[in-house]
């Protein structure tokens, strides 16, 4: 394990954020197939938030570095309001680095507020990189995802063992109502201990994104939302040779959606409540979609799929 050797940035941060329900944080983290990735900030406060007027900025440390140099930064611009969300989620929209860089899901980047710069950029996150929030001209540390300085191999591990940073969308809990501090970070002893604050939810779940449970709200108690569990779906052929696509969970599915590559609803079939449907592809021309399944409990998954 590698010591923390916090660059000049944090170790010129002239303040904490230590008070509760003040700053904004990082409230979801989505690692998900591809460059599918996504980081939701919740602002916890009464009052709307300016991102370019605290000149707020979300740095990626890679791979145990101990600075941004190689992971990118991104400035963050437009407003939160009180008790609200904003999304960056990554840019790319084309298939690059020999085919190696896929295009991030039309699907996703719809879903957000503002789109990350080119490589590298901090939303090319992989599971074993730190992400630095920082405002006030770098001066102030708001909050850190992972443990900066550290390099967990693939991902930081719950006390199983059991990867959580790589492919998986992980909430804040609704009981964290501030950023980690630098104080924390730098304190001796510092363990990213990923399940204190964060819910697991599987890989491509993207339905939360946009809004978050939060005991800062004064309503939380009336918009209180339990974690979905961790849904297991299999569809297959893949690809569909025979305009019929089956689809089993785990959990009693309830809708199947196709996603065309651009985002646009190309057919929605609604389910009985089964936990096996087949969806007949007759009227989908050849190519790449996006299959999204959503079960009875609200939990949504969606799947690459190419039809011939």
């Amino acid at each position: 394990m590698k010591k923390i050797l916090l660059s000049v940035v944090i170790l010129a941060a002239s303040q904490a954020v230590n008070a509760q329900c003040t700053d904004i944080f990082i409230s979801e983290y989505v690692e998900g197939s591809g460059n599918d990735k996504a980081i939701e900030f919740y602002n916890p406060t009464a009052n709307a938030i300016d991102l370019s007027a605290g000149d707020y900025e979300i740095q990626r440390w890679s791979n145990g570095a101990n600075n941004a140099s190689g992971g990118g930064a991104t400035k963050l611009t437009g407003v939160i309001p009180p008790y609200s969300t904003y999304v960056l989620v990554n840019g790319q929209t084309t298939v690059e680095n020999g085919g190696n860089s896929p295009a991030a899901s039309p699907a996703l980047q719809a879903m957000a507020d503002q789109l990350d710069h080119g490589y590298p950029a901090p939303t090319y996150f992989n599971g074993n990189d730190a992400l630095v929030l920082l405002k006030s001209n770098n001066t102030v540390v708001v909050d850190v995802f992972g443990k900066p300085g550290e390099d967990p191999g693939v991902a930081w591990s719950d006390a199983n063992n059991a990867w959580w940073t790589k492919d998986h969308t992980l909430i804040r809990k609704p009981t964290v109502k501030k950023g980690v501090s630098v104080n924390e970070v730098t304190a001796p002893g510092f363990e990213f201990v990923v399940e204190m604050e964060y819910d697991s939810l599987p890989k491509n779940t993207w339905d939360r994104l946009g809004a978050h449970d939060c005991e800062c709200d004064p309503n939380y108690v009336n918009n209180i939302n339990e974690v979905v569990p961790q849904i297991n779906v299999t569809l297959f052929p893949n690809p569909v040779t025979g305009k019929k696509l089956f689809v089993n969970a785990d959990q009693a599915i309830v809708g199947v959606k196709v996603i065309a590559i651009t985002g646009a609803l190309v057919q929605e079939d609604n389910v009985e409540n089964n936990k096996k449907a087949i969806v007949d592809l007759t009227q989908v021309g050849s190519g790449l979609y996006f299959v999204e399944v959503k079960t009875h409990n609200g939990g949504v998954i969606a799947q690459k799929v190419i039809v011939k």
